[in-house]
């Protein structure tokens, strides 16, 4: 089993996730999420938060934002909340405007984008294995592939350099170089 865990939060603020009906607190989060990584060592953890829930105060979110700067997920996604209609909370009378919801979501995406850009940068000098998805229609020596800290379609890649032809669905040690935010560089080991 790869040690990846999806642990959609959606919110950190007590009131906020009361409101949510997730029968929770931000207090049992951090002990879940503390029990988690001391059991499983170099477990990737992602979540998913979801900004301008109705009555989500400026101190709700900047509460969310020093939540997530303590935990460091490896991984996350965020989406501004969509008024439903029939969802419980479409008639909840205090709506966050959709400009708000929107700066709110910018100033989260770019704490985030620092906070992966971190957590990648301890890769480079590692070597990992990689699943290769696809060559690089554009280039002949490289290759797209993910670790088993990359979801498809919902994670960053691996940019892998080689020499030699890599077939989608192999597996390949591959050394860090660089890193982005979301995405790593490497070479495939075996060319060396």
């Amino acid at each position: 089993m790869l040690p990846y865990l999806d642990m959609a939060i959606e919110h950190a603020d007590d009131e906020i996730l009361r409101r949510m009906n997730r029968g929770i607190t931000r207090g049992q989060l951090a002990e879940r999420i503390e029990r988690l990584r001391a059991e499983i060592p170099g477990m990737t953890l992602r979540t998913s938060v979801i900004v301008g829930f109705p009555g989500e105060t400026e101190a709700a979110f900047e509460g969310l934002l020093a939540f997530l700067r303590e935990i460091r997920f490896e991984r996350l996604g965020a989406f501004t909340y969509s008024n439903e209609e029939g969802s419980a909370a479409f008639r909840f009378g205090d709506q966050v405007p959709e400009a708000m919801k929107q700066d709110r979501l910018d100033r989260l995406m770019r704490q985030q984008q620092a906070i992966a850009a971190e957590v990648n940068a301890r890769w480079v000098g590692a070597t990992c294995e990689a699943v290769i998805d696809e060559a690089d229609p554009a280039d002949e020596q490289q290759f797209i592939g993910r670790t088993r800290a990359d979801c498809p379609e919902v994670d960053g890649v691996v940019y892998v350099r080689s020499a030699r032809r890599l077939a989608p669905g192999s597996f390949v040690p591959v050394r860090i170089t660089d890193s982005y935010e979301y995405d790593l560089v490497g070479t495939a080991v075996t060319d060396r």
